[in-house]
């Protein structure tokens, strides 16, 4: 019975980590795109955004990103 072994074992769990670094820095970048345009568009509901992040940040005693 053949039993195949992959080359490099561990060239798929790599791969898989890389996609997820390059999906979290777009998600990142989406979301900091977004932030600009309701900005410009709606601050001050973009002011009561922030308030409402900066008082959950507070009082679960971490960062949201």
């Amino acid at each position: 019975m053949c039993q195949h072994r992959p080359l490099y074992p561990q060239s798929r769990e790599t791969d898989r980590r890389a996609a997820r670094i390059v999906a979290d820095q777009r998600a990142r970048e989406n979301c900091d795109y977004v932030r600009v345009l309701l900005a410009r568009r709606q601050p001050e509901f973009a002011r009561a955004l922030a308030a409402a992040v900066q008082e959950l940040v507070c009082h679960a005693g971490c960062l949201p990103r």
